[in-house]
């Protein structure tokens, strides 16, 4: 009776465990791709985007955003799985400043492919479980 307590408990953890996780990263997919969506558009129409205000309020939006639930989704995976978006966000953080109009839209790209593949390997599936 001990062991079926025991397998009942561990199973209601992993369920927990893995609706948590949905739950933080359909969350967080859905924001950053608004908003990197919002700034390709604002970045592909404006000439100078290192003096646009608005274009920096949206990557500081989304640059505190990834550095509130980035430790957050460690929690869930391995570093080396959004590396790349934490890479992406620092440089276009340097091709706004140097006004790099191909690097931003390159980077903002990248970013807003990338919320598609966290769900892909982050999401609920059987191989996550083990």
């Amino acid at each position: 009776m001990k062991k079926a307590i025991i397998i009942i408990t561990l199973l209601i953890l992993l369920i927990g465990i893995c609706i948590c996780e949905e739950v933080v990263l359909k969350d967080l997919s859905s924001k950053i791709e608004s908003i990197s969506t919002s700034l390709y558009n604002n970045i592909s129409i404006n000439e100078y985007i290192n003096d646009n205000d608005e274009i920096k309020n949206e990557y500081n939006q989304l640059n505190n955003l990834w550095l509130s639930k980035k430790n957050v989704i460690c929690i869930f995976a391995n570093y080396e799985k959004i590396k790349t978006v934490d890479e992406c966000v620092h440089k276009l953080e340097a091709a706004i400043e140097t006004n790099d109009k191909s690097l931003a839209i390159e980077n903002v790209s990248t970013i807003k492919a990338y919320t598609h593949f966290i769900n892909y390997f982050m999401g609920f599936n059987i191989n996550n479980l083990f």
